[in-house]
């Protein structure tokens, strides 16, 4: 931020000498008396007496070297100021709910480690609205599933699934047979089920969509909700459907035996979830380095 002939300035002042400066600033010494010149004839007074062997200050330089240190002190100031307030900026993320409920927590742990006073916002909701605030320079990236916005950089981090799910005493598991967690079952025997559904703009009913038009099928949902809990909560109180819902949301569920999985063998429901950024956005240090503990967990394999 400092002009460079204030720092020619302040090394003579330094130096006592035009070769001393000129050496110190790795310039030729014809280059730093033509800086001072130039400076002598911009303010039209002398700034140094030439002796010998030495300069000495005029009043006149010792008033441009206070000024001029005062400077130096203020643009230091500046940067510090800047370069710790955008390593400590507010860090804002919008996260779909699989990552709020799961995964954020360990990224916020390391980060928190790493940077104790930088402070985190997290935005847990449904993909649509966390693109808008992306868009809007609300939010300064996601953590969700992959979006068509063409001005968004997408950066694939963790392998998740969606799953179909019913209650262990659902009626389809005697529909199709004992062998059906086994070999399967073709999406379009499922079609005239009771669907419970997130809502729309999640990602994972979005996909769910995808899936369902692609096979040439349509359903008519049962319950949609923004809340996974309700959905799952209905189907453990004996509603008659079956649930699409991500797995990272309900494994616990699952690994208890409270719902059972209902494989599809004709359709890939595997998912993955992405860093995303907007073109546009500058992203500051604090936020860089949150990016770079998701990267660094791999969790791809």
């Amino acid at each position: 931020m400092i002009d460079q002939r204030i720092k020619v300035f302040l090394a003579v002042c330094e130096y006592g000498t035009m070769t001393g400066a000129a050496r110190a600033l790795f310039m030729t010494q014809p280059a730093v008396s033509q800086t001072i010149a130039l400076l002598e004839e911009q303010y039209q007074t002398k700034l140094f007496d030439r002796f010998p062997r030495r300069l000495e200050l005029t009043e006149a330089g010792r008033v441009l070297k206070a000024a001029a240190q005062n400077m130096v002190r203020f643009s230091d100031e500046t940067e510090e100021k800047m370069r710790s307030s955008d390593d400590n900026a507010t860090v804002r993320i919008g996260v779909n709910l699989s990552v709020g409920k799961v995964l954020i927590h360990e990224f916020l742990s390391q980060f928190r480690m790493n940077r104790p006073q930088a402070q985190v916002r997290i935005n847990a909701t449904r993909g649509a609205a966390l693109c808008d605030l992306l868009k809007k320079g609300e939010l300064d990236f996601l953590l969700m599933e992959e979006t068509e916005e063409e001005d968004f950089i997408q950066e694939p981090f963790y392998k998740d699934r969606i799953v179909i799910v019913a209650a262990p005493g659902h009626p389809v598991w005697n529909r199709h047979g004992t062998g059906l967690a086994d070999r399967g079952i073709r999406l379009a025997d499922l079609a005239d089920e009771r669907f419970f559904l997130r809502e729309k703009g999640a990602g994972v009913r979005e996909q769910f969509n995808h899936l369902i038009q692609a096979h040439g099928l349509k359903i008519n949902p049962a319950w949609e909700s923004s809340s996974t809990g309700i959905l799952v909560n209905a189907l453990l109180r004996g509603e008659d459907g079956i649930a699409v819902l991500p797995y990272l949301l309900i494994r616990d569920e699952l690994t208890e035996g409270k719902l059972k999985e209902i494989p599809v063998s004709d359709a890939s429901l595997e998912r993955t979830l992405f860093i995303v950024r907007h073109r546009s956005k500058h992203l500051t240090g604090a936020a860089e380095e949150f990016i770079k503990i998701i990267q660094n967990n791999n969790l791809l394999t």
